[in-house]
């Protein structure tokens, strides 16, 4: 007999979301909801963006400026959800796409068809 899972690990697994990253995340959260966390990543992928977003505060670019990253983590720290303006702009694009447009596969959420 399995052990028992945790329900926001299986939906990411079964969503194919689940990452080391997306694992660290939820495991964070689950051991300390009230954190606030921080990425500073070299990922500029909208699928990267959006999962990392579901559970962190703020999202920066590891070309951030250090006096930028230094205001954003002041932000979060305060309570407030921030990003730069690059990440600000991807994130944009990515709700301007066509939603009937096909998406490169490694984006989608979705299973391939047969």
């Amino acid at each position: 007999m399995g052990a028992a899972q945790d329900p926001a690990t299986s939906r990411a697994r079964s969503s194919g979301e689940f990452t080391p990253f997306a694992a660290s995340l939820v495991a964070i959260r689950k051991e300390f909801p009230d954190a606030r966390v921080v990425v500073l990543t070299t990922f500029e992928g909208h699928a990267h963006m959006r999962r990392a977003l579901k559970g962190a505060a703020g999202y920066f670019l590891k070309s951030t400026s250090p006096l930028e990253l230094a205001q954003g983590i002041r932000q979060v720290h305060a309570g407030r959800k921030t990003v730069p303006p690059e990440v600000a702009a991807r994130l944009v694009d990515l709700l301007h796409e066509n939603p009937l447009m096909p998406r490169s596969e490694s984006a989608s959420p979705w299973p391939k068809r047969p």
